[in-house]
């Protein structure tokens, strides 16, 4: 189960997941992450990340290109049973992500 709500309702199954990625590689190719941190237990394993990369293909339902850079962070907790994916739990920093693509704005000061 992937307990991620980056379309406001938890996300079901890989192929939901393979969407996200998908629709992310599409807006941003360029995309780069990396691992800024990584702990592990014996079943779970925590990704704390940071994700760059500019704005040249449709994003969330059709935003079109900004041509923007853009970088954010994340963090993703993953649940390991029988060598599989059991959940997933992810959360990024959207705020920001909108703010830099010009669709929130941002406070006063910033």
């Amino acid at each position: 189960m992937d307990y991620s709500t980056l379309h406001g309702q938890p996300e079901q199954g890989s192929d939901s997941f393979r969407q996200i990625i998908s629709s992310f590689r599409t807006a941003f190719p360029d995309i780069h992450l990396t691992i800024d941190d990584e702990i592990f237990t014996a079943d779970k394993v925590v990704h704390r990340w940071t994700l760059s990369g500019t704005h040249t293909g449709p994003f969330m339902g059709g935003l079109p290109p900004t041509g923007k850079k853009v970088e954010f962070t994340g963090t993703t907790i993953v649940q390991m049973k029988d060598g599989r994916i059991a959940a997933r739990w992810s959360n990024l920093d959207m705020l920001r992500l909108l703010q830099q693509l010009g669709i929130a704005p941002v406070p006063a000061g910033n």
